[in-house]
């Protein structure tokens, strides 16, 4: 009776984070755009009379193309 063999590929990948606090007051924008075409993801703007506390969270998961 022959061996047969079972293959299970591992994905490689490299995780990188960070977060960031931010303190803004009215009239200051949260912009968030992607490179190179400058895709907008988010642009906000702190309303009049308001302040904003803002925790800015990035999980990024590395792959070979």
């Amino acid at each position: 009776m022959a061996i047969e063999l079972v293959t299970d590929e591992i994905l490689a990948k490299t995780t990188k984070r960070g977060h960031e606090i931010l303190d803004l007051v009215a009239g200051k924008h949260l912009k968030v755009e992607a490179s190179p075409d400058g895709s907008e993801i988010l642009d906000a703007v702190v309303p009049e009379g308001k302040n904003w506390h803002v925790t800015v969270s990035i999980y990024i998961e590395e792959t070979d193309a």
